[in-house]
């Protein structure tokens, strides 16, 4: 370091020389307050360096730091829904085979209903068979009887000649409306047939149901004796009087 003995200022000489001694060598004068110029200047830089240095390595690290919370966050909601869809998917499974066993059960009830319905179906239509007073009014042997003296060809009915030991009985399912003892000392069994048919059989012998039973095809109503072989049969629609052949079976 050299002194300006004018001015009593201080420099600081620089020499730069090469390897080769006849290279040229350099000689630099610094003062003090340029060097301590340059000094604070590259302390500066490197300090803007470190400041820009330390910023982005904290901006990096905050934003790794955000990017593995939101990546912790993501697993936990993927988990949270992996839990949910085995959940749902597991109920699901239990749903289907509760429907399954709905449909079966439904599929069974179905049947049996259908079952019920068609055998409630055959039932009633039996019912209706059975309640038309469509069979023969005697049991056994018996042949047709001329119209009795006194008698009316316009009350539309027909006579048998009945065998001793033979049954009037019942032509179709029916309830027992009416009995009475008519002018000529006859019994009159009425029954109502609940269809608009209604059949009425006559005969001297005692009626064998009282009013009100319930009959059905072939119930007994008299028991044809040796002096009550005579039966009257007649049969009304809709309380008139019509051909007792235009409904009776051709095999009764």
């Amino acid at each position: 370091m050299e002194e300006d003995a004018r001015a009593g200022r201080k420099f600081h000489t620089i020499t730069v020389t090469g390897s080769d001694p006849e290279e040229k060598t350099l000689t630099f004068q610094l003062r003090n307050t340029t060097i301590y110029l340059i000094v604070a200047a590259v302390c500066a830089v490197v300090g803007i360096f470190l400041g820009i240095i330390i910023f982005e390595t904290r901006q990096v690290l905050e934003i790794t730091a955000r990017t593995t919370a939101k990546q912790q966050e993501l697993s936990d909601e993927y988990t949270q829904l992996a839990a949910q869809y085995e959940q749902l998917e597991g109920q699901y499974a239990d749903e289907i085979l509760e429907n399954e066993e709905l449909t079966s059960q439904v599929s069974a009830l179905t049947a049996t209903l259908q079952d019920k319905l068609a055998a409630e179906e055959t039932a009633a239509a039996e019912a209706e068979e059975e309640a038309l007073p469509t069979g023969f009014p005697v049991t056994g042997s018996s042949t047709p009887a001329e119209l009795p003296e006194g008698e009316s060809e316009l009350d539309e009915a027909v006579y048998y000649e009945g065998s001793e030991g033979t049954v009037v009985v019942a032509t179709g399912t029916g309830t027992v409306e009416l009995i009475r003892e008519n002018a000529y000392g006859y019994y009159e069994v009425h029954i109502d047939h609940g269809n608009g048919y209604a059949s009425i059989y006559t005969n001297t012998g005692t009626p064998l149901v009282r009013e009100g039973d319930t009959v059905v095809r072939g119930t007994p109503l008299y028991l044809i004796q040796e002096d009550n072989t005579l039966i009257k049969y007649q049969i009304t629609k809709d309380d008139a009087l019509i051909n007792v052949y235009t409904i009776m079976s051709v095999d009764g």
